[in-house]
């Protein structure tokens, strides 16, 4: 015996393609903060990184050349100089600032490798998407590290 299938049983109903289009659509409208979130994290996270290896570029370019390298700091980003040669300019986008309450942030000695530092060696990465900050820290030897205010920032060590 062989089992028949008749024609109106084969796919979906209406009504069954009605309420899984209903679920998905009421599980993207749920997660859609969530998203919006992680992305303005990624963006905060891909900043503070930049700019962290930026510094240790300008520290390095400082030996390399033997010559004097600036760090200027702007709202939307920084400019690294060698003298009155721009090395490099940055600007952050995604909503990304940075600041330090300082225009010059650093200005590493090649011989000794050391930076010399204008009003605090913190400074800080925002994004207009989040309430989060990292705060990229630079010691006068020159060291570059990134951590998370409060911990809200999962994946860096909590500032102290």
């Amino acid at each position: 015996m062989s089992a028949r299938i008749s024609l109106s049983s084969r796919g979906f109903t209406l009504i069954e393609l009605v309420v899984a289009v209903a679920v998905i659509g009421i599980l993207a409208v749920v997660a859609a903060p969530a998203i919006g979130e992680y992305l303005a994290t990624q963006r905060l996270k891909g900043a503070a990184e930049e700019l962290q290896t930026d510094l240790q570029f300008a520290r390095m370019e400082s030996v390399q050349r033997n010559a004097a390298v600036t760090v200027t700091l702007a709202s939307t980003g920084y400019t690294i100089t060698r003298g009155a040669t721009a090395v490099k300019s940055v600007t952050l986008g995604g909503g990304s600032s940075v600041s330090g309450g300082a225009t010059v942030v650093a200005v590493f000695d090649p011989v000794r490798t050391t930076a010399t530092i204008t009003n605090g060696p913190d400074i800080t990465v925002a994004n207009t998407a989040t309430s989060r900050t990292l705060r990229v820290s630079l010691s006068t030897m020159g060291r570059v590290s990134i951590c998370s205010p409060g911990g809200a920032v999962k994946g860096y060590d909590t500032c102290s």
